[in-house]
């Protein structure tokens, strides 16, 4: 049987009644046996802004199967453009064998696409994982065509959406295969900050508000944006912690939140009244009140200071859960740019001579997986949480953790211009001082809840 996709709020779409409206919908299918125990037991859907190097805008996991929280297939999940609607947006589903997902270099099969809205129209991009794929590897920019050939991600299909599950796609001429499941799926009208992937029960086409639950399990509005300057990082779950790093590896599940592109730099940091955002250290090292530096990152400020700005911003410092999740994501990378070993990919004590921080967001290609800058190297970045040896195991998640209620030291991580070291950099790495400490290396940056 075949149904309606309903919209997010109150608007059920059914064929020729749509609401013009400029939108994606990505569909992902498989020909492929997905579900428990089958070759594709997960699906991760990545949204990027331009191409594979670009801004994430969301990434989401959903186990496959039926039951509990197992979902089925067809995925059905639009995207909305805010205020650009010309730059090309690239998509990525990965089969894969695990239900917690997977990367790229270990997903069972891939498809992408890189597509741009059209003014006025929903559009629909189906996304097979076609048999033919499996095994194939493209370059992120190419998807897999027909028989199983890499070409360019452009060429793939989009075709008008007309708000009827269709049953399994055929995608640039590989045929689907199969039968129609007649499951229902929901098409979040959401924004890139904050995709969803609702697959409804068939009780009802409508959506009771426009909260919807995120395949992670957690709340999040339809609504929800970020100020200038920060990103949206998505509501998940990942493993925090590194054997042999920061023990034990433990689970941990956050809220969508709003987190500061850059380190707060010294320009940032003027503006903000003397009353509330006291002196820094200055001297050797130090940016404060040296010309060239403005848009370095300011240091020299303590634990309390640091508090005193973001807290004038609306927001306050990130918990430690919150800045490794923001620096690593969910594919449990050692650096926020991946695996490979530090270089050219941030601002530290290598090559041997550096005598001070660089200029925020100068290593584009050390960005995190949520497009954020310098959170390995230029300064450590001050963490609201106390210290405390780790607890937990990944069998069992703890929800927002904020860290121990007392203490005598507060944690900052990522690394700063004069380390060497290159598990001083690790995105697990954690270190933790006096939170009196002004020093040259030290600095921070905010997060907000979502707007």
């Amino acid at each position: 049987m075949r149904r309606a996709v309903a919209a997010v709020g109150w608007v059920v779409l059914a064929a020729g009644c749509e609401q013009p409206r400029t939108e994606l919908v990505a569909r992902v299918d498989s020909e492929v046996g997905w579900g428990a125990g089958a070759a594709v037991q997960s699906v991760t859907l990545t949204v990027r802004r331009n191409g594979p190097a670009g801004a994430l805008r969301s990434a989401r996991t959903t186990a496959l199967g039926t039951g509990g929280d197992r979902r089925s297939l067809p995925l059905v999940v639009g995207i909305l453009p805010g205020d650009d609607t010309d730059t090309p947006v690239w998509i990525e589903a990965l089969g894969c064998s695990d239900p917690n997902g997977c990367t790229p270099t270990s997903a069972v099969v891939a498809q992408r696409a890189v597509v741009r809205f059209t003014r006025g129209r929903t559009e629909e991009v189906p996304l097979l994982l076609a048999s033919a794929c499996v095994g194939v590897t493209c370059g992120g920019d190419e998807r897999c065509g027909e028989g199983g050939r890499c070409e360019p991600a452009t060429r793939a299909t989009v075709r008008p959406f007309d708000g009827i599950d269709a049953g399994p796609v055929a995608d640039t001429g590989m045929d689907a295969g199969g039968t129609d499941r007649g499951t229902v799926a929901d098409a979040p009208m959401t924004d890139m900050d904050s995709m969803t992937d609702r697959i409804d029960s068939g009780a009802s086409d409508r959506v009771p508000s426009a909260e919807l639950t995120t395949s992670d399990g957690f709340a999040t509005d339809a609504s929800e944006s970020c100020p200038v300057g920060t990103v949206m990082v998505p509501g998940g779950a990942f493993d925090m912690g590194q054997s042999g790093i920061a023990d034990p590896v433990h689970r941990v599940q956050l809220s969508s939140y709003c987190v500061d592109i850059s380190e707060v730099t010294v320009a940032d940091y003027q503006a903000c009244p003397a009353v509330t955002c006291t002196t820094p250290a200055v001297g050797e090292y130090y940016n404060w009140n040296v010309a060239g530096h403005e848009n370095h990152p300011i240091n020299g400020v303590d634990w309390s200071q640091s508090q005193a700005y973001c807290r004038w911003r609306g927001g306050d410092l990130p918990t430690e859960a919150q800045w490794e999740y923001a620096a690593r994501g969910v594919d449990d990378r050692l650096y926020p740019w991946g695996g490979d070993s530090p270089g050219a990919q941030l601002c530290w004590g290598t090559p041997a001579g550096r005598r001070s921080t660089c200029v925020a967001r100068s290593f584009p290609s050390g960005n995190s997986p949520f497009g954020i800058s310098d959170m390995a190297g230029n300064v450590w970045e001050w963490t609201r949480d106390y210290f405390a040896p780790y607890t937990g195991s990944t069998s069992a998640s703890v929800t927002n953790p904020t860290g121990p209620p007392i203490g005598t030291s507060r944690v900052f991580r990522g690394g700063s211009w004069s380390n060497t070291d290159p598990a001083l950099v690790l995105a697990a790495y954690r270190y933790e001082n006096s939170p009196t400490l002004r020093a040259s290396n030290v600095g921070f940056r905010c997060v907000r809840p979502a707007l």
